[in-house]
């Protein structure tokens, strides 16, 4: 994934955020077409406080978001880890740490977004890059 933030403090902020408010995790999101429709989200309550995350809206959440990829995580993250077996930070952990009532956020942030897990999306990616530096 590649993220050019309209800001250059945007990281210093949610660091900020994270230690304020004793967070287990901090999630760097944006807003973005079809999140929680065509496909899975960050459901927030208005406060951005995260109840979970998929295509389907969660109660008492306001909205969902589009996760880009960065997150601060606490070092109580590793006591969510499952101990057996393959497992994802986001949907194990950080879902277990909701679940047993932890505090995760979300921190919105204006930026470009592009995916690059595949051939196309990358060369998509490069393409737009370029096309920012040269104007």
């Amino acid at each position: 994934e590649v993220i050019l933030p309209e800001r250059p403090d945007f990281l210093a902020n949610a660091f900020e955020l994270h230690k304020k408010n004793n967070a287990l995790a901090t999630l760097l999101v944006m807003d973005y077409p079809g999140t929680g429709t065509k496909f899975g989200g960050v459901w927030c309550t208005k406060e951005g406080k995260v109840l979970g995350f998929g295509r389907s809206p969660i109660a008492g959440a306001e909205r969902a978001w589009h996760f880009i990829g960065p997150q601060i995580l606490s070092e109580e993250i590793f006591s969510f880890i499952p101990q057996q077996g393959a497992s994802n930070i986001l949907y194990d952990a950080v879902t277990k740490g909701i679940a047993q009532g932890r505090y995760v956020q979300i921190v919105p942030i204006q930026c470009s977004w592009f995916e690059t897990g595949n051939p196309v999306d990358f060369f998509e990616a490069s393409a737009q890059c370029f096309n920012f530096l040269c104007s």
